[in-house]
């Protein structure tokens, strides 16, 4: 797979774009066996909140979030769980910035619903 870098774009931009790619691999191929494919997108923000009650509450948030469809989920997760830029995550998930903001506007609206 490194062989596959061909330098157009930062490594770590690669890099996150190649497992991107194989998370969701994993998460089709799961699915199709009908098992929960839940568990790759797994993501813990208990140490960022030390009061039991705001622990609660971001558990029950980013489980919605993992209920998310795939694009809104993915541009949630990079601006919010790895801290990136809209333009950042848009050159991972191989769109436009402002395609990234429109995923996750729409993220939020579902999200409300969801919660």
């Amino acid at each position: 797979i490194l062989k596959s870098f061909d330098g157009r774009s930062a490594f770590t931009s690669w890099l996150y774009r190649v497992t991107l790619n194989a998370v969701r691999d994993m998460q089709r191929a799961r699915s199709r066996r009908g098992r929960n494919a839940d568990r790759y997108a797994e993501v813990t923000p208990d140490e960022y909140l030390p009061e039991q009650e705001d622990s609660a509450a971001a558990k029950e948030l980013w489980l919605a979030v993992r209920r998310l469809p795939e694009q809104q989920r993915d541009a949630v997760l990079l601006i919010y769980a790895e801290g990136m830029s809209h333009a950042e995550a848009g050159v991972i998930m191989g769109c436009k910035e402002a395609t990234v903001s429109w995923h996750v506007h729409e993220a939020k609206k579902t999200l409300r619903g969801l919660l």
